[in-house]
């Protein structure tokens, strides 16, 4: 009975790393999930599962992402006609400025959280979740106009303007040195 070698190559940062098998394991184990292979080819199955859990990670970032839009679209169309602005903005423009800001905020550059977990009574008020800041508020929410920031970064921003959030960062960063991560 002759035993057939199989094998793959991996390559990472570069450098190759060869791998040889004898026969198939009959599950596999991916994460906290066991599965049951159904072919003879564990590598194939186990890049097919990766890939599906990676879509569906994707289709359930895109769905989060969109629900955020809409309820920025929406509170800011309420407040443009309350505050008698112009207001031309729609969730595809929200979503594509986030992802053109690489899912950062504009003032920080900082990562938005866009899971639902930890909402708390007023959702809206989480500091890391996206934020529409008009960037001259007499102009409206109109394209051009816009950008999408932390709520906490807004906050700020309305309460006192860029440049007193400036101070404080740099008075902080002053006073606590350690904390700098360049």
């Amino acid at each position: 009975m002759t035993s057939h070698v199989k094998s793959y190559v991996v390559r990472r940062g570069g450098k190759e790393y060869r791998y040889s098998y004898l026969r198939p394991p009959k599950r596999l184990k991916v994460g906290k999930n066991p599965i049951r292979l159904l072919s003879g080819d564990p590598v194939a199955e186990a890049a097919a599962y990766i890939a599906r859990l990676t879509s569906e990670s994707e289709q359930r970032r895109r769905a989060c992402l969109a629900e955020h839009a809409a309820s920025l679209v929406s509170a800011a169309r309420k407040r443009a006609k309350s505050k008698n602005v112009p207001f031309g903005i729609d969730e595809a423009y929200v979503i594509a400025l986030i992802e053109e800001q690489g899912y950062c905020c504009a003032v920080t550059g900082m990562p938005f959280d866009l899971h639902k977990s930890g909402a708390r009574k007023n959702p809206r008020r989480l500091p890391m979740r996206p934020s529409l800041d008009r960037i001259e508020p007499p102009i409206g929410y109109v394209r051009g106009n816009i950008r999408i920031v932390w709520t906490a970064a807004n906050i700020a921003l309305n309460e006192w303007g860029e440049d007193i959030l400036r101070l404080v960062a740099e008075g902080f960063l002053r006073t606590k040195p350690h904390l700098e991560t360049d």
